[in-house]
């Protein structure tokens, strides 16, 4: 028998109001609906998970890249065509998927940072993919761009949109007057299509596909060539009697014009404001001639912006040949929607106190321009601040590295205009250890409401009982504490089958039991080594 000091009665008698407590408070708890129960788990599992959280660190695996896969590999394409390039970086949740595109020939092959493909000249060119970060894993294709071979071709003559062509295939001409030649090729989308005439000079003058009547003739003929096939066309001209009245010189209102890439203007809207002297001049055409192609081409009688730049005309009058200069500023489209631009990633948070962005560390993600209709121009180069912290590709391609802070700026500059520079701040945040907090709920709720709460409860009562009925009367003490906790989790499991949004289950009742029996358990171990401690002085004493 074990002694029983005043501390111990004590003790004894605080087990068990804390016994008659407990179960009290596990009566009412299993009478409160399902919604207030489950916000009851909910808080204490967002307070629990908190402190997990920001106690184990970041738990984020960095995966390195194996392999990537081009998915549509293309071996054979013809000048003008565009293509867009599909990748897959290998394993798919890799922490590194930037890629980097390149051309063994600009000249033959232009190729973007997002993998865009402009076939411009034929001729064999190799693609190269390669991870950003792992140049070693890289994949390499090669092309053959080919021309389309033009077939034929054939010329006619219009003016002011009708056909000036007799019978006998000969076109009938007007002295002094322009016609238009339009040019159609099988197929059409040879990839050349420039005319070249000849022709005598003393009788017509032609220039970007319009042709002027000089002197009368009964039949003149007119050769083309394009791309080493030939043609031609037979015209004849009447006599027209007017006064001929040479021109002195001619001027411009506008010397210098603006357009953009991929705009086209009319040569015959007049864009340069041309003014002739006399202003009764007979002949007032003239020959325009861009000395910058790659700026400004002139096709089918209209200047078509092809890139930034400023490019100048030469302008010739066909009646003297006098010869002049203007200029075109060709600027691009640029500039981004209100919202400029859009950051993917699945775990992204905006935090309006600071302005940034927060992503998940070892998640990939991406920066999107969001680019205004029209643009011309819609290539941008990223940079980190800290690429200690993140990585950003040529393509936008976000790699968090670890936990920190990074700013990105974006640039759109083509070389020519006022570069447009914008900055994000991105924080990147650790992995959390618990990541599905539903889960963790319901661990919280069954480990600390149910199991828990009786293994304190069966704690108590081991105590209470098991010293209050000691040594023999065991044989009552012991079926009684293990009769009760049967009971009251039994009890607060038939309640719950009376109140909304709550059941009651066995699988429940024997998890409570389960820490009830633990508790009691381990209480009934530590008196029993009690008593053995105590059994073994006794006998000492005694011998």
């Amino acid at each position: 028998m074990i002694k029983k000091s005043k501390f111990l009665k004590i003790f004894v008698i605080f087990c068990f109001i804390g016994y008659l407590c407990l179960s009290a408070f596990l009566v009412y708890h299993a009478s409160l609906d399902g919604k207030e129960s489950s916000n009851q788990s909910s808080a204490v599992g967002d307070e629990l998970s908190g402190i997990v959280n920001d106690t184990k660190g970041d738990q984020t695996i960095l995966i390195e890249p194996t392999d990537l896969i081009i998915e549509n590999e293309i071996y054979s394409a013809h000048i003008g065509q565009s293509y867009k390039l599909k990748c897959k970086t290998l394993p798919e949740d890799s922490s590194y998927k930037s890629l980097k595109y390149e051309s063994s020939d600009s000249k033959i092959a232009s190729i973007s940072t997002s993998g865009k493909i402009n076939f411009l000249k034929d001729g064999e060119v190799k693609i190269t993919v390669s991870n950003k970060d792992y140049p070693e894993i890289k994949k390499t294709f090669n092309v053959e761009v080919n021309k389309i071979n033009l077939n034929s071709f054939s010329s006619s003559l219009v003016k002011d949109n009708e056909n000036v062509k007799l019978d006998n295939g000969i076109y009938l001409l007007k002295q002094y007057e322009t016609y238009t030649i339009n040019n159609s090729f099988v197929p059409e989308d040879a990839s050349i299509t420039k005319v070249s005439y000849t022709y005598d000079k003393n009788y017509v003058s032609i220039s970007n596909n319009k042709l002027y009547a000089k002197e009368p003739i009964n039949e003149l003929k007119i050769n083309t060539i394009c791309d080493g096939i030939e043609n031609s066309f037979t015209i004849c001209i009447e006599e027209v009697v007017i006064e001929v009245i040479d021109i002195i010189d001619y001027n411009f209102s506008k010397a210098k014009i603006d357009m953009h890439v991929n705009e086209e203007m009319s040569l015959s809207n007049d864009p340069f404001g041309v003014s002739f002297s006399p202003k009764n001049t007979t002949n007032k055409n003239l020959t325009y001639l861009s000395k910058n192609p790659e700026i400004v081409n002139i096709e089918n009688n209209k200047l078509v912006g092809k890139s930034a730049g400023i490019a100048t005309i030469e302008v010739v009058s066909q009646d003297k040949e006098i010869k002049k200069e203007v200029q075109i500023e060709v600027t691009n489209i640029i500039g981004l929607k209100e919202e400029e631009f859009t950051l993917v990633q699945e775990y992204l948070k905006y935090n309006e106190k600071d302005n940034s962005y927060h992503i998940r560390n070892g998640m990939g993600g991406n920066i999107n321009c969001n680019f205004i209709e029209g643009a011309t121009f819609t290539n941008a180069t990223y940079s980190s601040s800290n690429e200690k912290v993140l990585l950003v590709g040529e393509d936008g391609q976000l790699t968090p590295i670890k936990i920190g802070k990074a700013k990105v700026t974006i640039i759109i500059d083509d070389g020519y205009s006022t570069p447009l520079t914008y900055e994000i701040d991105i924080v990147v945040e650790g992995k959390p250890f618990l990541e599905d907090l539903s889960e963790f709920y319901y661990f919280v709720r069954k480990s600390i409401g149910h199991f828990g709460a009786f293994f304190v409860l069966g704690g108590l009562g081991g105590f209470a009982f098991l010293f209050t009925f000691d040594k023999k009367k065991w044989l009552f003490s012991v079926p009684l504490t293990v009769g009760l906790g049967f009971g009251v989790a039994s009890l607060t499991e038939y309640i719950q089958t009376f109140v909304p949004g709550r059941y009651g289950s066995w699988s429940d009742i024997w998890l409570d039991f389960s820490g009830y029996m633990t508790a009691t358990l381990i209480v009934s171990i530590i008196i029993g080594i009690v008593y053995l401690i105590n059994y073994l002085k006794n006998k000492k004493q005694v011998e």
